[in-house]
């Protein structure tokens, strides 16, 4: 049976036009972000950056900056509190599941990299003055900006202390064991009707946040509060509290936070250590409240996204996929499990050449484009090659975990008590006709415009984020409290709020499961209650603070009832004399009998009867772990249609579509946001996103949001169609499961096809700038 069944009936959750429990905050620009922040005396701290793509401090000089007016304290990177508390800071770490990296080391890995030192002054304007009145002499070291070319016979040794020999971190080439290899892949590819070989590289992007990197530290006695930029302060004072006083002195506090665009800083140190780690140091030294801003557009330690595929695939020329092979050249590797999560391909080979060079890192940065990018460069490919509707190889493959989905019907939908639906022929049906698909569908260069232009379309699909709603939450409560003597109810569970309407998302669902009116329901998120709610992570976050949310709201509803039908204060009779618990039911912040409707009493009048004002009726509820073997059974789809001007090499975005199958809609409208945000997200990593380096000097020539070139919906076909499925076939509660991430991931190569489909030519480099599109096209 399914974790979770679903309700008979629903008052609040699906429902549209409910006014946001953090809309006049934000619409009236009285909502507090971190950067927000502010106490009398407060000190603002900023670091120094390296100007190189690789060098070394061989003396360093702050005089002239200790001295400036309004400097109070220097923190240098050989400051003794790093000895003294065990720090061994100067090395950055890499890739997924790093806890450390380095807070202000000797060496800067790249340009634009935190270094040396960092200035606390009055203003900021004194920080940015004085830190440019350090004397630094440096020994500027070989970089690399190009992953391949570190791995060149010759290549200078970015990291002799390391490796004496090679750039190389990490070959897997080598290893058959574990997740790098499924299958039979070498007899798969032997035998199929077709086996192709082709290269794909893609230039990384920047976590191009709207509220770059903060943190707030103030000391009160032993006592140390933190306003963090990020969306785990449970990990945050877990990690904090290694260095600072204990667990119980350390409180994280998690104001909303400007929208971090798939930023992962749930697992990595830049969000939840970094920067408040520095500013706890900076406010232990000046005995003040600090404020440590990064205004850089990356934040992490060494890159990760920009990355180079050599690919292979078998298949048949019916679309059958047989095998799949990869070998990855980045920063850190990544098994592409999306693919494997969501077909039936049994046989995939995941290599990855993992070197040292000289880039900043966004590991995770809008998760999952590489990888379900990856998956669907595969099928495009075999799309191209067989001359098949893509729409049909993908129906054709889909599947679980190898499997094809007759075999997860019988094996996993059944006996689990799942809907019997067909989620990926759902989806790509309702996007097809409402794009117009067979109209607009066609052969490779067939359709050349009246204005000269190719005409071209492009489809891509994958899962939906359908996490383990268990998974990780162990440390996560949540309590339901009817207080404050007018019945008012509130969800206490500290959570941070990136902007995904997780306020009123989790309202809907108390409301309903309590019985409360859905204005009567509160959740604020920021405070400290002793308890945390599960991490932001993106989709991931509401699948998993529902389950507390949902658990939560039904104890508290039985305590409720229970109270009604026992003796209350001062020994009074019960509100509902001789009968029991079952025999009540609440209904729009009321209980009443079931066989006597008439027979109500409020929620205020249940709490004054039972309850003094400072008491609660609380229903705490812990999570544990199940063993879930979680099969990902939800699709989405996207369809795009350009325009491709051979004269200028301008791709013009015509026409969009993108369905969801989401288990479940608690917020139709937040869905709808999200699928719009996401979307643009995805087509602009496809368009034109691209950090764009010096070759001669590795220095970064796009650092701000004028030179960086990001979608906005005015760059998006308008108005473009986005459409929700609901088939309850996830693990959340309801079914449900996420949508955003998954839809700016699946978007990150959709250009890819529609290209081919326009013009007959594979570009094999993105993002598909007009430069790529001429060359492609043989104009120069």
């Amino acid at each position: 049976m399914p974790l979770y069944q679903t309700r008979d009936e629903y008052n609040y959750i699906g429902k549209e036009g409910l006014r946001r429990k953090d809309g006049y905050e934000k619409a009236s620009g009285k909502a507090l972000y971190t950067r927000d922040i502010s106490f009398p005396g407060m000190l603002i701290a900023k670091p120094f950056v390296c100007p190189y793509a690789n060098a070394r401090i061989t003396s360093l000089d702050t005089s002239a900056v200790e001295a400036y007016p309004g400097v109070r304290y220097v923190l240098r990177y050989d400051d003794p509190w790093w000895s003294e508390n065990g720090w061994q800071p100067g090395r950055p770490s890499y890739g997924w599941g790093a806890q450390w990296d380095d807070l202000i080391g000797q060496q800067g890995y790249f340009e634009g990299n935190r270094m040396g030192f960092a200035v606390v002054a009055d203003t900021e304007n004194i920080c940015d003055e004085a830190l440019r009145l350090a004397k630094i002499e440096w020994e500027v070291l070989p970089f690399y900006v190009d992953p391949e070319a570190a791995l060149e016979p010759g290549a200078d040794i970015l990291e002799p202390e390391v490796n004496p020999d090679t750039n190389m971190r990490i070959d897997t080439r080598e290893d058959e064991t574990g997740r790098e290899i499924w299958g039979d892949v070498n007899a798969a590819f032997d035998a199929s009707d077709k086996v192709v070989e082709w290269k794909w590289s893609e230039e990384e992007e920047s976590p191009a946040a709207a509220e770059p990197g903060v943190a707030v530290a103030v000391f009160r006695g032993d006592y140390l509060d933190l306003w963090a930029h990020n969306q785990v302060p449970l990990t945050t004072t877990q990690t904090i509290n290694r260095y600072f006083g204990g667990w119980l002195k350390i409180n994280v506090h998690t104001v909303y936070q400007g929208a971090q665009f798939g930023f992962a800083n749930w697992i990595f140190p830049g969000g939840y250590k970094t920067f408040t780690m520095l500013a706890a140091i900076c406010a232990q030294k000046t005995g003040k409240p600090v404020k440590f801003l990064f205004d850089q557009m990356y934040w992490h330690n060494r890159s990760y996204e920009n990355g180079v595929y050599y690919l292979k695939c078998g298949f048949n020329m019916d679309g059958t996929i047989n095998a799949c092979q990869q070998l990855v050249i980045s920063a850190a590797p990544e098994f592409n499990a999306k693919m494997m999560e969501c077909t039936k391909i049994k046989n995939y080979r995941g290599m990855h050449w993992c070197p040292h060079f000289n880039r900043a890192g966004n590991v995770c940065y809008r998760h999952g484009m590489r990888s379900v990018g990856l998956m669907n460069n595969f099928f495009a490919k075999v799309a191209a090659e067989t001359g098949l509707d893509p729409t049909e190889i993908a129906l054709l493959n889909d599947g679980c975990d190898g499997e094809d989905m007759d075999w997860v019907t019988e094996n996993i939908k059944k006996p689990q008590d799942m809907p019997l639906r067909d989620s990926l022929q759902e989806v790509i049906t309702i996007g097809k006709e409402k794009f117009g698909w067979a109209d607009k569908y066609h052969g490779p260069g067939e359709r050349i415009l009246p204005n000269g232009n190719y005409h071209g379309v492009g489809f891509v699909w994958c899962l939906g984020w359908a996490n383990d709603p268990n998974q990780y939450l162990a440390n996560f409560q949540g309590t339901v409290a009817i207080e404050r003597g007018d019945g008012h109810v509130r969800f206490l569970a500290r959570h941070a709020d990136g902007g995904w309407n997780h306020e009123t998302t989790i309202c809907q669902i108390v409301a309903d499961e309590l019985g409360a009116k859905y204005e009567d329901v509160e959740y604020r998120p920021f405070d400290d209650v002793g308890q945390d709610a599960a991490h932001g992570e993106g989709s991931a976050g509401l699948v998993r603070t529902s389950v507390i949310a949902v658990e939560a709201a039904r104890r508290a509803k039985q305590m409720l009832l229970e109270r009604c039908c026992a003796r209350g204060r001062n020994d009074c009779d019960p509100l509902f004399p001789g009968l029991k618990p079952e025999d009540l039911d609440t209904y729009e912040s009321t209980i009443f009998e079931k066989a006597n409707p008439e027979n109500v009493k409020t929620f205020s009048e249940a709490e004054r009867y039972q309850t003094i004002r400072y008491e609660a009726i609380i229903a705490p509820y812990t999570m544990t772990r199940h063993n879930w073997d979680i099969h990902y059974l939800t699709r989405q789809c996207s369809f795009i249609e350009i325009e491709v001007d051979p004269e200028t090499g301008e791709i013009i975005l015509k026409d969009s579509c993108h369905v969801n199958d989401v288990g479940k809609a608690i917020s139709p409208e937040t869905l709808h946001g999200q699928q719009y945000g996401g979307s643009v997200m995805g087509v602009s990593h496809n368009r034109n996103e691209a950090e764009v380096y010096d070759p001669a000097t590795g220095v970064r020539l796009n650092t701000n949001l004028i030179d960086y070139k990001w979608f906005s919906f005015n760059d998006m076909p308008g108005p473009f169609s986005c459409n929700i499925v609901e088939t309850g076939m996830s693990y959340g509660p309801y079914g449900l499961n996420g949508c955003s991430e998954s839809l700016g991931a699946t978007n990150s190569t959709i250009l890819l096809y529609a290209f081919w489909n326009a013009t007959g030519k594979w570009v094999s480099e993105f993002p598909l700038t007009p430069d790529k599109v001429l060359k492609a096209l043989g104009k120069i």
